[in-house]
């Protein structure tokens, strides 16, 4: 009778580990989904996050040309290279 109730506590320890092992193996496999759709999101916001800095750093560029070309302009107007008369 003894060794019944052995083998019936037993039998429900094993019971309680299979199930916390099977909890354990479907925690991670939701764990890694979900890091792997974080991971997918940051690439994502990087790749584009990069195209944006591109283009910006261009504009950049060019409008540091045009205001260069600007302060040219307006230099060579104070000293009378472009117009006479006036100031």
């Amino acid at each position: 009778m003894q060794e019944l109730q052995q083998i019936m506590q037993l039998g429900g320890t094993v019971t309680t580990v299979f199930f916390f092992l099977w909890y354990l193996q479907k925690k991670d496999s939701i764990n890694k989904e979900t890091y792997q759709e974080f991971n997918n999101t940051i690439k994502t916001h990087l790749k584009e996050t990069n195209k944006v800095t591109k283009v910006d750093s261009k504009s950049r560029e060019i409008l540091a040309k045009r205001l260069q070309e600007m302060t040219n302009v307006i230099s060579n107007l104070k000293n009378g290279k472009y117009y006479k008369g006036g100031e």
